[in-house]
């Protein structure tokens, strides 16, 4: 590609790789210097489609980390994502409540206690 400046031969801009379109490398190893060796009207329409193609991937990697955020704080509020899970404590309070359940069910089964009218 002769109509390329030399910038972007070397490959010194975002790198997109992947379905998902994320930029693989975020921070540039060596400032990047804009030299214009090829002013002619093809040149400027590459280089103008390809800042229109990385900026849109962009936005659009922004938009979907926005999305998954959302949809995680929206399982988290409603219950879907378990962060926390089950420590002892709740495991022992839970056990303790099956038991004292089981011995009223069976209190009532036998007779001991005496069911209201």
């Amino acid at each position: 590609m002769d109509d390329l400046p030399a910038h972007r031969e070397r490959g010194e801009y975002f790198n997109f790789s992947g379905n998902n379109k994320l930029p693989t490398n975020w921070v540039k190893k060596q400032p990047l210097q804009i030299q214009v060796e090829n002013t002619s009207f093809t040149s400027t329409a590459i280089e103008t489609y390809q800042l229109d193609v990385e900026s849109t991937a962009l936005i659009r990697a922004a938009e979907d980390i926005l999305s998954l955020t959302r949809s995680m704080k929206e399982a988290w509020l409603f219950g879907k994502l378990d962060t926390l899970g089950e420590n002892e404590r709740d495991v022992q309070r839970r056990e303790a409540l099956e038991r004292d359940a089981l011995t009223v069910k069976n209190a009532i089964e036998n007779g001991v206690v005496s069911t209201m009218k």
